[in-house]
């Protein structure tokens, strides 16, 4: 059992599944926004600091979040009587769900404390499209986007995932 397991981290993490597809998340935000320092995978909660976070959350204020992967909109949680605590006050506030086809099965990408949603339940949608505004609804201490994968129902780390653009001197436009 833990081989098997570990053996399906170190395919998740490389973005092969066990289907011999490579599989890569487009990033949720915009490619200025950056995830260093933000609260990580795996990081204790700041509620129960027994408990890891299982996601990333990336500082981002009021922008527009968009679907890191093709897929269907699974769940729309929205509360609009409710701007500050959102769907689930003491949780995620407003949430979708994505549920995105994945190495024969399902893999499920939750955004989490946005605002407004701008997508719809049951709504088809691709890399890049726009799902929600940003926002800080539930259990949360200032704008940002709490971004969560889960694989039968197990919370994985999207980081390794995600796709990446080289901007500036990481790209080699630098100074030499």
């Amino acid at each position: 059992m833990i081989v098997s397991r570990l053996c399906f981290l170190l395919l998740l993490i490389s973005g092969v599944s066990a289907f011999g597809q490579t599989f890569r998340l487009a990033r949720p935000v915009p490619d200025n926004v950056q995830t260093n320092g933000s609260y990580l995978y795996g990081e204790p909660r700041l509620s129960n600091p027994s408990l890891a976070h299982t996601a990333i959350d990336i500082s981002i204020a009021y922008d527009t979040v968009r679907s890191a992967s093709e897929g269907t909109v699974w769940f729309v949680a929205y509360d609009p009587g409710n701007p500050t605590g959102g769907y689930e006050p003491t949780g995620c506030g407003n949430y979708i769900f994505v549920q995105s086809p994945w190495g024969g099965g399902s893999l499920y990408l939750l955004y989490c404390h946005l605002s407004i949603p701008l997508a719809s339940n049951g709504q088809a949608v691709t890399r890049g499209t726009p799902l929600a505004i940003s926002g800080t609804t539930g259990n949360s201490t200032g704008p940002h986007l709490h971004f969560e994968l889960r694989k039968s129902n197990i919370a994985i780390d999207p980081a390794p995932l995600l796709v990446t653009t080289l901007v500036g001197e990481e790209a080699g436009e630098g100074e030499d």
